[in-house]
This record gives C-alpha cells, sequence and structure tokens, in this order.
C-alpha cells in the first residue's frame, strides 16, 4: 500500500527523502519492472545503516540465515539424501510488503530481550534493543520517496529500499 504525497515542489535532494527507479525484469515474458527504491542520500540512510549493523549482529547467529546461494548449494550436495528426497525452491511473491510490521517488530523485539538466545546475543554483541526498537519503528513507518515528480509514503510492510529490510 502506498499513499501519494503532495509536498511543495522541492527537489528530492533538497528535503532528504529517497527515490524510486524501475528496473526491468528481461526474463519474464510479458516484460514486467521491479521497483527499487535507493536510500544513499536520504535524511534516514544513517539511523538505516545503524539499524542494519545491529541486526546482522544477530543474523550471524541464526542457524537458517543463508548468506550466499552458493553456500545453500554447497550444503545440499554435501549432505546424502534418501533416494526418495525431493528438493524444492520457491520465490516469495511482494516480501517485504507482506511482512507486516506490528508482528514483525514485536516478535523481533521479543527474540532479543525474552529468549535465552536473545538476550544472550545481546550481551555478547553489545545491542541496545530499545534504541534499535525506536530506530525500527521511524525507520519503518516512514518510508517516504519521491518517484519522477511525485512523493510517496508506503503505508504496510517492511520498508522497501531500507538497508535493515533484508535483515529484518
Amino acid at each position: 500500500k502506498l499513499r501519494k504525497e503532495n509536498p511543495s515542489r522541492s527537489s528530492r535532494e533538497e528535503i532528504g527523502l529517497s527515490f524510486m527507479y524501475l528496473l526491468a525484469k528481461i526474463h519474464k515474458k510479458p516484460l514486467k519492472t521491479r521497483a527499487i527504491i535507493s536510500y544513499s542520500g536520504s535524511i534516514l540512510e544513517g539511523l538505516s545503516r545503524w539499524a542494519d549493523q545491529e541486526l546482522k549482529k544477530v543474523t550471524t547467529f541464526m542457524p537458517y540465515i543463508a548468506k550466499y546461494s552458493k553456500s545453500i548449494a554447497r550444503e545440499l550436495t554435501a549432505s546424502s539424501w534418501p533416494s526418495n528426497s525431493l528438493i524444492f525452491t520457491m520465490d516469495a511473491v511482494s516480501m517485504y510488503t507482506n511482512i507486516h510490521l506490528g508482528h514483525a517488530q514485536p516478535v523481533t523485539i521479543n527474540f532479543l530481550l525474552h529468549t535465552e538466545k536473545g538476550r544472550s546475543i545481546v550481551r555478547k554483541e553489545k545491542i541496545g534493543v530499545s534504541a534499535l526498537d525506536y530506530a525500527l519503528e521511524i525507520i519503518m513507518q516512514n518510508n517516504i520517496f519521491s518517484f519522477g515528480d511525485t512523493f510517496w509514503q508506503q503505508l504496510a510492510g517492511t520498508a522497501m529500499g531500507t538497508p535493515p529490510a533484508p535483515s529484518y
């Protein structure tokens, strides 16, 4: 969900907004596009980069996080599988916009504060959970960007284009 904003005709750079552009998905028939939101130079870039660094401290301890597709392929081929095993792949559709903030953020913070593993990570990595929680709230609820000469606010889901979005 997006909401179109109509601020004064200030340039995107003057007000520190991120911006959206489209990339062609050349492998799709008919041709489709993917929206890319660039946070470079935006007013929330610094806070977003910090939140991303903090979340990466957490994801390094998660056994189900794959950093590279090559590592998944290496793990799968190195394992011994029963002859009747099947391997499936899938592609997430509109993944970020479908991650509900009212659920994801409390679950993330609850994990860090109220589980043994989360508390251990917080102690070891010296994560300021309340600061991270507040930073994520600001970032995720204020994804405002320009597209051409229009301005938009993302109303639902994980803020697309923000540095912490993949880890979040």
